[in-house]
């Protein structure tokens, strides 16, 4: 419970950095952050602001584009209660043992019955071991593409004063710094907390970004990953 409540902290800090008060009434997710590459790893997925009563479909995207429905390997299923929060455990051995996951940041999807997005969730994956705890991170859940699209990220729980990285893996596979893109650059205060924006509109005009759900890291100064976060860019 106690990540939970870290992870709205996390929220409540982007809000305050600019995002408009009623982003932490939108369908927001929380997934294990650190997971293992093993066969009895297991995800858990915690969902709030959604609509009560409504059914939501959690999905992954495998390594061949595929996308497919967790359903069959979730326990509990992703059942929306009356405040509008769910929980889902994901058994992802099955994904594991047919190397369908490897090392490295990946996401999740929470969609509707039509299959339309209504938030997302990253997950970093670790073949020799994932730490047990990691800082957290937030970032503006959708952004529409343009040249002036721009990307609120925050996050706590990192050493105070530390420097960090924000690095971005685009469509064609290429890995960047987006240092040069960053204001105010992004290092953790003197509370472990940072604020930033990742001004994407230079992505979005070289088409090295998509339409669709991306992720991002944060590392430290060695590119050494820390945590992680996802945003969904639309047209």
């Amino acid at each position: 419970m106690k990540r939970w409540i870290f992870w709205m902290v996390a929220l409540a800090v982007v809000v305050g950095f600019g995002i408009q008060t009623q982003a932490l009434a939108e369908p927001r997710v929380a997934v294990k952050p650190m997971a293992n590459l093993s066969k009895t790893e297991m995800i858990s997925i915690y969902g709030s602001g959604f609509a009560p009563g409504k059914e939501v479909k959690i999905l992954y995207t495998d390594l061949r584009g595929i996308t497919a429905d967790l359903w069959s390997y979730l326990d509990p299923k992703p059942s929306v209660r009356n405040d509008g929060t769910f929980y889902a455990v994901w058994k992802c051995g099955r994904y594991v043992s047919k190397k369908m996951i490897k090392p490295g940041v990946t996401y999740i999807k929470i969609v509707d019955e039509e299959y339309n997005l209504l938030a997302h969730g990253s997950i970093g994956f670790f073949k020799d071991g994932a730490p047990m705890k990691s800082p957290v991170v937030a970032a503006t859940s959708s952004v529409k593409m343009g040249k002036k699209a721009e990307v609120y990220i925050a996050g706590s729980g990192f050493e105070p004063g530390q420097e960090l990285a924000i690095i971005y893996t685009d469509p064609k596979g290429a890995t960047a710094d987006l240092e040069a893109y960053l204001k105010p650059a992004p290092k953790a205060d003197s509370k472990g907390e940072f604020a930033t924006v990742w001004s994407a509109g230079r992505y979005v005009s070289k088409k090295l970004i998509k339409p669709g759900v991306a992720t991002f890291r944060i590392t430290d100064s060695d590119y050494n990953l820390l945590s992680h976060g996802s945003v969904a860019f639309t047209k």
